[in-house]
C-alpha cells in the first residue's frame, strides 16, 4: 500500500469523525429529509429547497482544480498516468477537507458529495486500463455534479 493511501486514510476518517458537531447520521438524515428538496443525483444529494448549497471559496477552488485536473488528462492508455491523477485528484480532495469551513447541512451535502470519491481514487489506482478509464467517466461525470447542487 502506498504512502500516500495510506496519509488519505487517515486525513478522511479523522475529516469524517470531526465533523458530528453532535448530531448522529440518523438526526442529519431525519432533518435533510424535513425540510428539503431531494436532488436527483446518485450520490444522494438534496438541493436547499430548490436552491444550491453555499460552499466556502476554497471548497469551489478545490473542485474546479479537480475538474481541471480532469479536463487536462491525455494519457488515456498509461495505467501509471491514472495513478498519478489519482494522487493529484486526493492532493485537491485533501484541501478541500483542510480548508472546509461549511456547517450545517451545507456540509453534510458536502459530505455526500465528496465520499464517493474515495472509490473511484482507488480504481483510478488499479492498475487494470479498463477500471482506470471507466473510473475516469465515473469521476468526470461525478464533478460535473457540483455545480449543479453547489456555488
Amino acid at each position: 500500500m502506498k504512502i500516500s493511501s495510506i496519509i488519505f486514510g487517515l486525513v478522511f476518517s479523522l475529516f469524517i469523525t470531526s465533523c458530528g458537531g453532535g448530531d448522529t447520521h440518523e438526526q442529519k438524515h431525519n432533518e435533510s429529509k424535513t425540510h428539503h428538496d431531494h436532488g436527483d443525483s446518485e450520490s444522494g444529494l438534496i438541493l436547499n429547497n430548490g436552491k444550491k448549497w453555499s460552499a466556502n471559496k476554497e471548497t469551489t477552488e478545490g473542485v474546479q482544480n479537480m475538474i481541471n485536473l480532469m479536463d487536462n488528462f491525455n494519457d488515456t492508455d498509461d495505467p501509471e498516468a491514472y495513478s498519478r491523477l489519482s494522487e493529484n485528484l486526493q492532493t485537491q480532495f485533501k484541501f478541500i477537507f483542510t480548508e472546509c469551513t461549511m456547517t450545517g447541512e451545507a456540509h453534510n451535502q458536502l459530505h455526500s458529495f465528496l465520499l464517493p470519491m474515495k472509490k473511484v481514487f482507488q480504481d483510478l489506482s488499479s492498475g487494470d486500463i479498463a477500471t482506470c478509464k471507466s473510473s475516469f467517466s465515473t469521476m468526470k461525470k461525478h464533478l460535473g455534479e457540483y455545480g449543479q447542487f453547489f456555488e
